[in-house]
């Protein structure tokens, strides 16, 4: 099955120090909720476009919890370390990857994550 959202996110409004979840929703290419039963989610700052050097990388229970498991909605959180460590007036590569039940690795997103 392919997804849809998700395939441009644009993370505004955010300041340094901010911890706010940021909240997700993944669906099916048809539009539909995506069913996050079984599956696990990374999601990776990074320094630069086209840096392969990640600032941080959340995870399902550690920054990444799902709020609907059928309604494929979950929260981005970060950390006021993590939050902290955001330049005002930078723009961050963000990428959300999902692992499936079956074991299919599957990039949801990617886009920028903008901070004030």
């Amino acid at each position: 099955m392919s997804l849809s959202v998700l395939a441009s996110i644009n993370v505004v409004g955010w300041y340094s120090g901010d911890t706010a979840p940021i909240l997700l929703t993944v669906t099916t290419a048809a539009g539909g909720a995506y069913d996050l039963a079984g599956c696990s989610v990374t999601a990776t700052v990074y320094e630069r476009l086209g840096s392969a050097v990640a600032l941080f990388t959340r995870t399902s229970g550690d920054g990444i919890n799902v709020v609907s498991t059928s309604g494929g909605t979950l929260t981005l959180n970060l950390s006021l370390s993590q939050s902290n460590s955001l330049v005002a007036g930078a723009s961050y590569p963000l990428k959300v990857v999902l692992t499936n039940a079956a074991g299919s690795i599957i990039t949801t997103s990617t886009g920028a994550f903008n901070v004030r």
